[in-house]
């Protein structure tokens, strides 16, 4: 205390909680001294959040020489995106695709993905935002953005998800590691054969066909020949 001016100093805390029931978070901790004089304004601020994240992309030949690949792509969805950075909560954008080569028209399905610390899909924390066989459980689970956009080919689909870190991991890293399974474009849409995202408080397949969501709660079965990519 001075002559003029009363100072008040405390030090406030902000730990972020994991989002619904899930292991994530979208925000960092942050502790900030603050003190407060009486008659005069002081500005705090945490400063800007800047998480780094390894860039990535895979490719796989399978057996039967069909070619897998999943990229991180740009926000136009033009290229593969050369920055290795993101903020929490920015938009991550995943393009799965396959070629085809000698083999008849065909559709990629996105089976899962299983977020990471390490390059180990059964290690924990472990994060499944996308499962069941085509079934985005970000936006369910965590109220956010993350979807499926329709798409414009069936050998191609893109999927965005906010960007996020684990509680109480500091290592700015994230391993990623989606199962891709290739059916004949010409297949008929199912529980196994979908592009489901949660909005509205409803589950929407991206191409319409909303009612193969509906398993999306319980158990859309299995389908086999996926191949694992790890990013």
């Amino acid at each position: 205390m001075s002559d003029d001016t009363f100072t008040y100093e405390f030090m406030l805390h902000y730990s972020p909680s994991p989002l619904g029931s899930s292991p994530i978070i979208r925000g960092r901790e942050v502790s900030v001294s603050i003190q407060c004089h009486y008659l005069r304004k002081h500005d705090v601020s945490s400063g800007l959040l800047k998480p780094t994240w390894s860039p990535f992309g895979d490719d796989k030949y399978s057996e039967e020489s069909l070619y897998f690949s999943l990229r991180l792509m740009t926000d136009d969805w033009q290229q593969r995106r050369p920055s290795a950075q993101f903020l929490l909560g920015d938009m991550m954008k995943f393009e799965a695709s396959v070629k085809q080569f000698h083999h008849s028209p065909l559709r990629v399905i996105v089976d899962s993905c299983v977020a990471n610390v390490v390059p180990n899909v059964d290690t924990v924390p472990r994060y499944t935002f996308l499962g069941n066989s085509g079934c985005l459980y970000d936006s369910q689970l965590t109220g956010s953005s993350s979807r499926f956009l329709p798409r414009s080919q069936d050998d191609k689909v893109q999927f965005e998800v906010e960007a996020f870190s684990f509680e109480q991991d500091n290592s700015g890293m994230l391993h990623i590691t989606c199962s891709l399974r290739a059916i004949a474009a010409a297949s008929a849409f199912s529980n196994t054969n979908k592009d489901c995202s949660f909005a509205d408080g409803r589950w929407k397949d991206a191409r319409g066909n909303h009612h193969f969501c509906s398993c999306c709660d319980s158990d859309c079965g299995k389908a086999g020949g996926s191949d694992l990519l790890t990013l």
